[in-house]
């Protein structure tokens, strides 16, 4: 069993250990905050591309590519696999 631990690359980088997945609300909000948009978790999520890619990884045997913890703890917020996280990060800023 391994022990989750969160690091915090910095204030938009937030990775789990025992998964290696990463908190896409942080990097939203820091996004937004630097570029001045509101963009939203929803719209790329929404996006035809994005629901492709995700079946993509789950035959890829990826079964969770995604996982939203709620409560106020260090695992709310929204949680991607490394490989999405770096479509979305792109969809952020190209």
């Amino acid at each position: 069993m391994k022990t989750n631990q969160v690091m915090k690359r910095d204030d938009a980088w937030i990775q789990r250990t025992k998964d290696g997945y990463f908190n896409a609300n942080k990097l939203l909000d820091s996004y937004n905050k630097m570029s001045g948009e509101k963009k939203m978790l929803g719209n790329y999520s929404k996006l035809q591309g994005t629901k492709e890619y995700i079946d993509l990884l789950i035959t890829e045997g990826i079964k969770f590519p995604t996982i939203t913890g709620r409560g106020q703890g260090e695992n709310s917020g929204t949680w991607m696999h490394p490989k999405l996280f770096i479509d979305f990060a792109m969809w952020l800023s190209v």
